[in-house]
Order: C-alpha cells, then structure tokens, then sequence
C-alpha cells in the first residue's frame, strides 16, 4: 500500500491510498489496523482507488479524545469524502467500520455510493436482545466501558487475537491482530464500544438509498 497521508488535525485517522479507478474507502473494526483490508486491497487494487483507513486509538494511530467518538469519525470520513473530491465512493466496513459505513450513509446520502457491511449492524445491543433500547442497554455499556478502559496494552492484544482467531483461517490474521491490539488505546476502544451499545440506527438504516451489501459470518 502506498501512504497517502498521516492522521492529522482534520483528518485524525490515517489514510493508505492504492490502485486506480472509482474511489473505495475501507474502514477496519475495532482495535484493528488498515492492513486487515490487505487481501482485498491485492484483489481490487485494479479497479478502485483504494483509501484504507485505520481509526485513530487504533493499531499505533495517535488517540483523540473527541466525544462521541464514533459520531467525530461520521464526520471525519464525510470531510474527508468531500475534500478529496470523491464521486460517491464505496463504502467497505468490518464491525465497526460497518456500523460508521451506515451512519455516513445516513447521515450524508448524497456523498457516498454502495455500502458493503461485514459482520455489522447497526445496534450491536440488539444482537442479545431485540427489543432492547439504547437507555436500557446504557448501564451495561458503562460497565463494559469501565472494565476495557483498564485494559493493559498485553490484554488488549490477547482480546484481539482470540477475536480474530474465530474469524481468520490463518494464525498470520491473528497475531496480526495482537499487534495491533498492543498499539491501540484502551480507552478509545472502550468509549466505542460503549458508544455502538447505546447508538440505534435500526430505524435510520431505512433511509438509506444506496445498494446496501451485507456479510454475515
């Protein structure tokens, strides 16, 4: 991949740029680094102008401390979309990265194009139960958030390594994503997952206008 461009103050995640064609923008899941889109990078390089990004607090990019953090990253990615010039990009997202992918989506119809979601919904607390509702589900998420932001960098990189080992057929995914857990920040990663317990975008999603292609493992 070749760096297009490292996170800064209006743009806070980091930027991986390949390929030539329509503009694709890859979004990785938590705690994970942009080379997760590594394979699918070689597979479209040929076909898209590829822009890969890693969030920051992410595998070694710098933390933010904007809040919400997920609706700074929203945001993030749709100036980033109209600075670049962009014509109605692909939207690619894993988990996370899926979740922001419907919210931009959303949020600004007229700026992106397809939107294709691995493993993402757009409220993770209804996975469990779905009658749940972002206050009810707002207790848990502060629990949850308390006991990640404590994490050491060790157990934030064994979290990711066992995560990544139920979803890679190789143990090269895996221990990739240890190393990025061990350079991704504790307290970023909290307040995410906190914020997507307690983030309903069931009834926005409806709003969407552009082909949606979703993968579920």
């Amino acid at each position: 991949l070749l760096v297009a461009g490292a996170a800064h103050a209006q743009t806070p995640f980091s930027v991986e740029r390949a390929g030539a064609g329509r503009a694709m923008i890859l979004i990785p899941g938590l705690l994970s680094g942009g080379d997760v889109w590594a394979g699918t990078v070689a597979e479209f390089r040929g076909e898209y102008d590829m822009h890969v990004l890693t969030l920051p607090g992410f595998a070694g990019v710098e933390a933010v401390r904007d809040t919400p953090y997920l609706a700074a990253m929203r945001d993030a990615v749709i100036r980033y979309i109209r600075e670049h010039e962009l014509e109605r990009p692909v939207l690619v997202g894993h988990s996370l990265g899926a979740f922001l992918a419907f919210w931009i989506a959303v949020t600004a119809p007229e700026v992106v194009g397809p939107v294709v979601a691995v493993d993402g919904v757009p409220f993770l607390s209804a996975l469990m139960d779905t009658s749940m509702t972002p206050a009810r589900a707002a207790s848990q998420a502060a629990m949850v958030r308390a006991s990640m932001a404590g994490l050491t960098p060790e157990a934030l990189g064994a979290q990711t390594r066992s995560a990544l080992a139920a979803q890679t057929r190789d143990g090269a995914g895996a221990a990739a994503g240890e190393r990025w857990g061990r350079a991704s920040d504790a307290a970023t990663a909290a307040t995410a997952v906190a914020e997507m317990m307690t983030t309903d975008l069931r009834a926005d999603v409806s709003r969407i206008t552009t082909p949606v292609l979703l993968f579920m493992a």
